[in-house]
């Protein structure tokens, strides 16, 4: 059980179950499904919600091991950004939308969902 202390220093990538093999790095964003910008005239007037989509961003090793028809074939998933630190991000409904950047041994994966849970945070 990760102490109230820790603060997220490692990430574990599932897709469809099965754990990538990602590198230090990946990003989680969207997760709220919304961002909030400010409206302005002569002061500042509040906010507005506009809808983003839940993304998972990462590279992975890339290997003989490494199918792009099995990363192209998940369209409808659940994908988790498991933190050390005990929280997870939930994304289901969750499709591979990006898998064709291959760069020093390593493939560049995109992953979006229909929507984002947290899961563990107190």
């Amino acid at each position: 059980m990760p102490s109230a202390n820790q603060r997220t220093g490692q990430v574990y990538i599932r897709v469809g179950g099965e754990l990538l093999k990602s590198m230090p790095g990946a990003t989680a964003r969207g997760l709220l499904g919304f961002k909030r910008s400010p409206v302005t005239g002569t002061q500042v007037h509040g906010f507005m919600e506009e809808t983003v989509t839940p993304e998972i961003e990462c590279e992975i090793s890339h290997g003989a091991d490494t199918s792009l028809a099995k990363l192209k074939a998940m369209t409808d998933v659940t994908a988790t950004y498991e933190c050390d630190s005990g929280v997870t991000f939930v994304l289901s409904n969750a499709w591979v939308a990006e898998a064709d950047e291959l760069k020093d041994g390593k493939l560049k994966v995109k992953i979006n969902a229909l929507r984002c849970v947290e899961q563990g945070a107190a």
